[in-house]
């Protein structure tokens, strides 16, 4: 029996201690394997990385008639840097912002260090506009709320937070609450919340695909890893109706029926824009990618992808219907000058790498020691916290 026992334990701990690709693996395998990797991690201490976004959009404008005169142009957006973020919820940050535009190029850094000081964190930017730097200790509410997001992004790390990925199939959207960083608010302000988009989420329903496994490992930063994917779209369909009861609700005039009246002239034109976003939230991709580590089971990367965004169709739509003619002094549709619009996003894509305990310090620039003091908004003492437990 002990025999027995022990060897049941060594195969249950050796699916936590295998090294290198195993193509066998299915998606929950390595997710159940990755979350045990981060919790046997004793503390985690910090967490630094790269961040990328890149964007590319097509832009063009045009008639049939020819009044318009027709332009076509190509925008390329990239941000690029890195960061690191310590348990205390210091962080330092260092960006570049490249815009490419026919004819021209601009780029400009966006530079930020926090770290506690006498009087709470101080905080620290760089303009580069200005080439000049500022500092200033932000009120304690909002000092509270940037400590607790850094808190729910370290327990993500660290086991207490694990959906990477949503369950196959569909999903209300009521049901996003029960994927809701709730350590993040008072259960007064999650009940507030919930009160509030209930109506709006009762329309909404998110396709989420299975999650997939690459049958082959990819490289990411020198480390091989297992890839996963998952695709996601929404399907939203009866907004205009819950804004059309809320609208009711809100006027309470001198009579029901005249209040209905009002309600419905007044939200014509809303509800056509909210059956237009609607088609729009329809049609937008979402692909979620996720590289972990084959060997330590540790997060290396992830990528969030809108590649293949579309707004031409809701943009024409939206040209078509909003054109009065009679504003204009036209006798019908045929004396419109309507614009042929296409505003579409090839590439647009966010990535993050990481990388766990690489340092235990953030060090300030020297230049920025002379920065320009800003006092905060708020006058409300400050009470130190600078541990997130």
């Amino acid at each position: 029996m002990k025999k027995k026992y022990i060897a049941a334990l060594l195969l249950g701990n050796s699916f936590f201690m295998l090294t290198g690709f195993d193509s066998k693996l299915t998606s929950q395998e390595i997710l159940d394997a990755s979350s045990e990797a981060i919790r046997q991690i004793k503390e985690l201490n910090s967490v630094s990385g790269n961040i990328e976004c890149r964007m590319k959009a097509q832009v063009s404008l045009s008639s049939e008639d020819g009044s318009i005169p027709e332009v076509s142009t190509t925008a390329l957006n990239r941000i690029s840097g890195d960061f690191t973020v310590l348990n205390d919820s210091s962080m330092e940050m260092d960006l570049k912002w490249k815009v490419i535009l026919p004819g021209m190029q601009d780029t400009m850094t966006l530079r930020f260090y926090r770290f506690p000081g006498e009087n709470g964190f101080q905080n620290y930017f760089y303009d580069s506009a200005n080439d000049e730097w500022m500092k200033t200790v932000f009120p304690m509410e909002t000092d509270r709320q940037f400590m607790s997001i850094m808190k729910y992004g370290f327990s993500a790390f660290t086991g207490q937070n694990t959906s990477l990925f949503l369950p196959e199939g569909e999903i209300d959207g009521e049901d996003l609450f029960n994927y809701m960083p709730k350590d993040l608010y008072s259960d007064q302000e999650i009940e507030e919340l919930e009160d509030l988009c209930e109506p709006f989420l009762s329309v909404i329903k998110i396709k989420a695909d299975r999650v997939t496994v690459s049958p082959l490992p990819t490289e990411i930063d020198g480390a091989s890893c297992y890839k996963l994917e998952q695709d996601i779209s929404y399907d939203i369909d009866g907004l205009s109706e819950i804004l059309e009861q809320l609208c009711l609700d809100m006027n309470e005039a001198s009579s029901a029926e005249a209040s209905e009246g009002i309600c419905k002239e007044e939200m014509e034109e809303l509800f056509r824009l909210c059956e237009l976003a609607e088609e729009l939230m329809n049609d937008i991709p979402i692909k979620m990618t996720y590289y972990i580590d084959d060997t330590t089971f540790l997060p290396a990367k992830e990528i969030l992808d809108l590649s293949g965004l579309d707004f031409s169709a809701f943009l024409q739509e939206l040209a078509e219907w909003s054109v009065e003619y009679e504003r204009y002094g036209l006798d019908s549709e045929k004396d419109a000058a309507i614009p042929k619009i296409g505003v579409s996003f090839p590439e647009y894509k966010m990535e993050i790498s990481y990388k766990l305990n690489e340092t235990d310090e953030i060090k300030i620039p020297s230049d920025a020691l002379y920065a320009q003091k800003i006092e905060p908004e708020s006058d409300i003492e400050w009470k130190p916290n600078t541990e997130l437990k």
